[in-house]
């Protein structure tokens, strides 16, 4: 083996010491520092946008909630205001309108609770962990 080169004076502050040659050994052994180094910034990477994506993903799915719920509040307050009113005479309808009237609300409120549950609880995770799981591997 050789001896290290000397390190020139301007730039022996710059350097701590030269070894000796690099072998097949030390390259390889570089070569999967670096491999795993990249899969670790890739993963993290993911991680970090996913986890900004769950942030916001909240807070529209809370402002959401919070509105619909308002709304169908209101609304079923209306609906069983003005059935009530229809039950003690004050307003007179045909028995069909009023059948319709109080079916269509009921299938109206019960399909924008099945559309605000399916929104509320995505299956979207599963996705994620597939995806990390393809990483790792």
């Amino acid at each position: 083996m050789t001896s290290p080169p000397e390190i020139p004076e301007s730039i022996r502050k710059f350097v701590k010491t030269v070894e000796g040659p690099v072998g097949p050994h030390e390259l390889d052994a570089y070569s999967r520092l670096r491999d795993v180094e990249d899969k670790s910034y890739h993963l993290r990477t993911i991680v970090a946008a996913w986890s900004t994506q769950q942030e916001q993903d909240r807070v529209i799915r809370n402002a959401y909630s919070r509105w619909l719920a308002w709304t169908l509040s209101l609304q079923l307050v209306l609906v069983n205001t003005v059935f009530v009113l229809i039950g003690a005479g004050v307003l007179r309808f045909e028995a069909w309108v009023t059948n319709v009237f109080v079916v269509s609300v009921f299938g109206e409120v019960t399909g924008l609770v099945l559309i605000v549950v399916k929104y509320l609880f995505p299956q979207s995770v599963s996705k994620v962990l597939e995806l990390l799981e393809r990483l790792k591997g």
